[in-house]
């Protein structure tokens, strides 16, 4: 193979590979996520057994190309007006007050330019499982829940919710249509909610307000984590660029 032909290869194969790690993390992106304190409106008796300084940390992987639209929670019974995406999510994990849960998929569920009497222009929730509708006690029984839970003084965490709502945290007009953005906010403070029910109760039928026991943490933070894949993708493209550029130095 001559000098020419050589370079062309070697410089074609370096750009393929970069391009295609950068692909990939386009596709399904990674995200590690931290929170403030307790905020108020909190369950005062859960927030104690969690602990006045506690704080929620995790991480989990954004996919819009595996995800499936499911409907308007509206329609689906689930109130509100937010366009549902199924297994938007995976591989969420995290820990709080020395607890820890996970969930191998979640979803989201989004809302543009939401009409009154509804308080938020814009919604973005992400869930480890799906919520009953608010004043509604009942969980859907058409989605298997895959939480993997702890339990502390007798009550029992049903469910991981992450959410950004305009007028909130700095957050403006920040979604521009009902599909799926390519990525979630960065720039923007949301907030995190943990849902609990009685242990002795999972299923509630004492019929107790579901929504009552939920601890909040403002002060959520999402920063991006590079895939192992596709971090070791592109950075082979970019030693084979630097091994191609060395080549020529010793060539000329």
């Amino acid at each position: 193979m001559n000098r020419r032909l050589t370079r062309q290869v070697t410089t074609t194969l370096g750009f393929v590979l970069a391009m295609a790690a950068m692909g990939s993390q386009a596709a399904s992106i990674g995200y590690s996520f931290s929170t403030g304190t307790v905020a108020e409106g909190s369950n005062a008796q859960i927030a104690a057994l969690l602990g006045d300084n506690a704080t929620v940390s995790g991480s989990f992987t954004y996919d819009t190309a595996g995800a499936t639209y499911a409907g308007n929670t509206g329609a689906l019974g689930l109130g509100g007006n937010a366009e549902l995406y199924l297994r938007a999510t995976s591989d969420i994990v995290g820990t709080v007050g020395g607890f820890s849960f996970s969930d191998a998929t979640g979803g989201i569920a989004l809302s543009n330019n939401n009409p009154a009497p509804y308080p938020y222009l814009d919604t973005l929730q992400m869930g480890a499982d799906l919520s009953p509708a608010l004043g509604s006690n009942q969980t859907p029984s058409q989605v298997p829940r895959n939480l993997v839970y702890f339990e502390t003084g007798g009550y029992r965490l049903h469910n991981v919710r992450l959410l950004w709502l305009s007028g909130q945290g700095g957050a403006g007009d920040f979604l521009s249509g009902t599909d799926l953005p390519e990525q979630l906010p960065t720039d923007l403070s949301g907030r995190l909610a943990l849902d609990f029910v009685l242990s002795s109760d999972p299923t509630n039928l004492a019929n107790t307000p579901y929504y009552s026991r939920t601890v909040f943490f403002d002060g959520l933070v999402l920063s991006p984590v590079p895939e192992p894949s596709a971090f070791a993708l592109f950075m082979t493209g970019l030693v084979g660029m630097g091994l191609l550029a060395n080549w020529r130095r010793r060539q000329d």
